[in-house]
């Protein structure tokens, strides 16, 4: 749907044309998160359209529209048709492709027009203009065809709404004086609604606002179950909540000495739950709200989580998320999901004999689907500045397997619409429709974070990982540990991360099972490995199967020896094609693909358990089941995929499994947990101690110290290997080039290598090839490989089969015939100017030594990578987009869409990154750079215009700094239409003398949420150094300038006290002259000095 956030008051203009005609709009829901889902499964918007007569009508050529100035946006195509007096919903998500009742454009929650218009496209048949709408309510007619338009509940899609409660209008939401966050003191929260006759009605315990509750309301809940055969049952317990009619402000205060109420729950099956805290927890106040007034639709209730305490946002070192949702959802005895209750008790009548000991018994918390999805709302305090950056109403549901039954449990969120805010390091897009706050899975009561932790260290190789930020939970504003957020593994994911149709996804989880799609090109591509694994079989198999994803995902899992895995934790997905699809984008080709998901349990077993003899089994009678150990099996069948699947383990033993980046790694993560561990243990009781919780940890990092020695080893005796050897390469010049060794580019960016890069060292397998490339950085072409001082090779490939140790060094000269992109800009010959740009101006065309560029992430963030050139025309006025300003330069904007294919031509969906300029710094002694930096439109997420440079055509940039050594960066100002003038910054001595150097004004998100920031760009000059005289001489002699060079008309010209310079050789040129006091120009006859300005 297309998504306005809107809480101000509204006068609600409609108009409704009816005709004597035989068809009309009869409802229509804007925001559709759980009222009907489409034959996809998506909750989409909808329209209903009505047959007033008693034949069935075509509707095939019709004309359907959002925009009044269009009426044939949309033609309905052959096969729609409405049944005699029956009802036809049009599902209106912008995806014509999902069938003929889908309509090329969403509808608008802020409001808008829908118009139906006959097959010549001019007739009108029935229209109407609506106002803001409210999730899964309808605006509809009662009666149906003829009467006026009303807010429906509940709605009645495909049926009549006589049967609904109409409202006349939509209130608007209540206003509160304080938002929510952190406080440092005591203060008077009021409430207040502009509406006429209007009463607030508010809760403090997360149940919603509701008049009919204004006396205290009542749910049973038990804390003592029998666990053991012959244990007494525990009774049911009392427990309240209730709604108040708001008459005076509220005084909001540190609750954390009040007695505790939702803690109080057991949420498990046990006897003696010893988790539940018997001293006061820290608690937040918890406000929810909603306006009420009789005819009338009160908006969703407003909800503000207020934490109150000495500290302020120094409370607590993690980001907070505050979940809020009715207590007696949780807990109640007969209907909570967060609780044993009856169904555990069911259980226990049937099964009088059996111990529950272990969290796999039955219990309420075993509930799952849409059917036991609770409503909540959710706040996230960014961890910078502990501010609320997301406040939005939430679906509930409960997450994972036998973990459900652990005391703390996972939650998973869901959202009507989406997630806007970044919450991953490097995924900066607010495209989370679903996130998953985990308990940690089996690894709770253990260090909290390793499969969060695991998934980090590897999420650079060619698989797909779960992003991680540890947080704070408060449920209902009481404290509840350490959760992690984390991305779930759905067709949403895979629209986020590879922009692929969330309707043309193939998902399988498991033994088989399946999420999304189907398993029809799966089990045919279980047939082809049956049926061969050798010559044009293998072939086969490598347009079905990712091979290098493959290969990751194995060696991920055998390298942890995570045992909870092959027979269990799979996932794996493919986007729906016709065969395979190459040049396309990742994930489009229609290959299958695996996701690292839940490693809980690696590292268990010790660094000696050979996973690699684990993930081949073949015997019946052992685990896992030979059924899962199949492709893999059938796969190292065949040569080439042994050497490769051998060689990248070598390599990534030799990076990514080093034991210093691991330990480091594990111990960085701890260092963030530590400041929190000891209050998550006084909540819950596991782990039991600090101390335990250290050696949890400790066996992990004696896992990653030893692993590669023993992995080493099952390589050898698994594949035959007699040895390894270590292999040392070098290059001349790391300015000019480096080498890849097998898979691996010997960069200090690349996970694993240092940042002195060279010489570097590996470990390899005896038999097996190890392949060096040499690779010329631009400008630089490869010379030779030598050995010992003696020319090995001259070819750029060079293949070793090591029966020792071997050092090598790769050597790189100057390319005289290089091309860079963008063409640098020679400041030997002038100062750079960039002016202006037209919008105009082609697809194809840049300004002079310029590009404009798209980044690898929606949202790029500061550290996203440049990802490939913009191709699109500068004059779109909506979506992602580089705008010609003409005399005003260009602007910049992301946007984004749940519909993966809504995007400019050019310009891929939320990645546009800025501007990149080249130059050339040969000769130059100083380098200035001034540009001007603008807000065309505010919004409200903030990105900024960061001026960064890079020596050569690839590495990281770097920030060039002022002279209080601070970035040089435009922030979006509140104020449309603001502009500053950046500069001039001189770049850095590391920057001059170069051949090439690229200046890079990055567009990069910062906070917020929400639309994001127009900004513009313009009057850049890149300037070389003032020609000043340093002694009296010829103006025709580079000796005369400190510029070292005869001015030109780019340079301005500043001559010394006591300095005499002549004119004599010619006439001369200068862009401005400055004589300082006793400075003297003097000029022979006949010779002249002409000044160029430059504007």
């Amino acid at each position: 749907m297309k998504k306005v956030f809107t809480l101000s008051i509204f006068i609600l203009l409609i108009y409704s044309s009816i005709r004597a005609q035989t068809i009309v709009i009869n409802e229509l829901m804007a925001s559709n998160s759980r009222t009907i889902a489409d034959a996809a499964g998506d909750y989409s918007d909808w329209i209903e359209l009505r047959n007033t007569t008693g034949n069935t009508i075509n509707l095939s050529g019709y004309y359907i529209t959002d925009n009044s100035n269009q009426p044939t946006k949309f033609q309905l195509p052959a096969g729609v048709s409405v049944s005699a007096n029956g009802y036809l919903l049009l599902w209106a998500n912008s995806t014509p492709e999902r069938g003929p009742t889908h309509l090329s454009f969403g509808l608008s929650a802020g409001g808008e027009y829908v118009g139906l218009y006959a097959p010549d496209g001019s007739t009108l048949l029935d229209e109407i203009s609506f106002g803001p709408q409210q999730p899964d309510i309808s605006w509809g007619r009662q009666p149906d065809i003829t009467g006026s338009w009303f807010f429906l509940t509940p709605a009645t899609p495909g049926t009549s709404n006589a049967s609904s409660t109409a409202y006349e209008g939509l209130l608007p939401a209540p206003e509160f004086s304080h938002t929510g966050g952190f406080y440092s003191a005591s203060f008077s929260l009021t409430l207040r609604t502009s509406e006429p006759g209007a009463t607030i009605y508010y809760t403090l315990d997360g149940s919603e606002p509701d008049p009919a509750h204004v006396n205290i309301q009542n749910y049973s809940y038990k804390n003592r179950y029998e666990q053991v055969p012959g244990q007494p049952n525990g009774p049911l317990l009392n427990s309240t909540y209730r709604t108040y009619m708001y008459e005076n402000s509220l005084q909001v205060e540190d609750r954390s000495t009040q007695p505790n109420s939702l803690a109080n729950h057991s949420s498990t099956y046990d006897h003696t739950p010893t988790y539940i805290p018997v001293s006061p927890i820290f608690k937040a106040t918890v406000v929810r709200a909603k306006v009420v007034k009789p005819g009338f639709l009160s908006g969703p209730s407003v909800t503000h989580t207020f934490l109150v305490n000495s500290e302020g946002s120094a409370r607590f070192s993690l980001p907070i998320v505050s979940v809020v949702t009715p207590p007696q959802k949780l807990f109640d005895y007969t209907n909570g999901v967060y609780n044993a209750g009856v169904t555990f008790d069911s259980w226990r009548a049937g099964n009088s004999t059996t111990s529950a000991w272990g969290t796999g018994f039955p219990g309420n918390f075993q509930r799952s689907g849409g059917e036991w999805e609770i409503p909540g709302n959710v706040e996230f305090l960014d961890d910078s500045n502990q501010e609320v950056i997301v406040n939005q109403s939430i679906g509930i549901r409960l997450h994972g397997g036998f973990t459900r039954g652990l005391p703390q449990k996972t939650l998973r969120l869901y959202s009507a619409d989406y997630f806007d805010a970044p919450f991953f390091s490097g995924q900066s897009n607010g495209f989370h429709k679903r996130l998953i706050l985990r308990n940690s899975g089996n690894d709770w009561g253990a260090t909290m974070f390793k499969d969060a932790v695991y998934q980090q260290l590897v999420r650079h190789l060619s698989i797909d990982t779960q992003g991680y930020k540890p947080s704070l939970l408060l449920m209902n504003g009481e404290y509840w540990g350490i959760h992690n957020l984390r991305e779930r593994y759905d067709k949403y994911y895979l629209f986020n991360k590879y922009q692929v149709d969330p309707d043309s996804v193939d998902l399988i989880e498991n033994n088989y099972e399946v999420n999304e799609g189907d398993i029809t090109h799966y089990n045919q591509t279980i047939d082809a490995l049956i049926a061969g694994v050798q010559g044009a079989d293998y072939e086969n198999i490598k347009n079905r199967i990712d091979i290098e994803n493959f290969i990751d995902y194995f060696i991920s899992g055998i390298y942890i020896s995570n045992t909870d895995w092959i027979e269990n934790n799979i996932r794996c997905w493919r986007k729906k094609t016709t065969g395979v699809q190459p040049n396309t984008p990742y994930g489009h080709d229609g290959r299958w693909r695996w996701m690292l998901y839940d490693t809980d349990l690696g590292m268990i077993t010790g660094p000696s358990h050979n996973g690699l003899a684990f993930a081949t089994n073949a015997d019946v009678n052992q685990y896992p089941h030979p059924a899962r150990t199949f492709i893999f099996r059938r796969l190292l069948e065949n040569a080439t995929f042994r050497e490769q699947f051998i060689s990248r383990y070598a390599d990534m033993l030799n990076t990514t499994f080093l034991p210093d980046r691991m330990t480091n790694g594990i111990l960085a993560q701890k260092a963030v947990l530590e400041p929190e561990i000891q209050e998550h243990i006084d909540r819950w009781k596991k782990p039991a101690s600090v101390t335990e919780w250290n050696n949890a940890i400790q066996v992990m990092l004696t896992f990653v110290a030893q692993r590669p020695a023993f992995a080493r080893d099952h390589i050898r005796s698994t594949f035959g290997l007699s040895a390894t050897h270590n292999l040392t390469v070098n290059v001349n010049s790391t300015e000019q080039g480096y080498v890849q060794v097998n898979t691996l580019d010997i960069l200090p960016t690349t996970p694993g290598v240092s940042e002195a890069a060279y010489p570097w060292t590996g470990q390899y397998f005896q038999g097996v090839p190890v392949r060096l490339t040499a690779k010329g950085k631009a400008g630089y072409r490869f010379k030779n490989w030598k050995d010992g001082g003696a020319v090995l090779s001259t070819d750029t490939l060079l293949t070793l089969s090591l029966t020792s140790a071997r050092s090598l060094l790769a050597e790189f000269e100057p390319d005289p015939d290089f091309v860079y992109d963008p063409v640098p800009f020679d400041l030997a010959t002038c100062n750079y100017y960039f002016r202006e740009w037209s919008a105009a101006s082609a697809a194809t065309a840049n300004p002079e030594s310029m590009r404009f560029v798209y980044m690898d992430e929606q949202d790029p963030q500061i550290t996203a990578e440049i990802e490939g050139f913009t191709e699109g025309l500068f004059d779109y006025s909506s979506r992602s987009r580089v705008n010609g300003l003409g005399a005003d330069g260009v602007s910049f904007i992301n946007t984004t869409s749940n519909n993966a294919s809504n995007f400019n031509p050019g310009y891929p969906m939320g990645k546009v990154g800025g501007a990149l300029l080249g130059i050339s710094t040969l000769g130059q002694s100083e380098v200035k750079v001034q540009w001007v930096g603008g807000t065309v439109e505010p919004n409200n997420r903030e990105y900024a215009l960061r001026l960064q440079y890079r020596i050569g055509e690839s590495g990281p940039f770097v920030d060039v700094l002022d002279g209080a050594n601070q970035p040089v960066e435009y922030v979006r100002n509140a104020t449309a239409g603001h502009s500053q003038v950046m500069g001039p910054v001189a770049l850095p001595a590391a920057a001059l003398d170069r051949p090439y150097v690229q200046l890079f004004w990055r567009y990069y998100y910062r906070s917020g949420s929400g639309s994001r920031a127009l900004l513009r760009l313009d009057d850049i000059v890149i300037s070389r150094a003032v020609c000043q005289s340093v002694q009296s001489g010829s103006w025709h002699a580079a000796s005369t300038w400190s510029c070292g060079r005869i001015p030109t008309s780019c340079d301005p010209v500043i001559i010394r006290d006591g300095h005499v310079v002549e004119v004599s050789a010619g006439n001369a040129e200068a862009q401005s002259l400055e004589l300082s006091n006793s400075g003297h120009l003097n000029f022979e006859l006949n010779r002249s000095l002409e000044l160029t300005s430059v504007e």
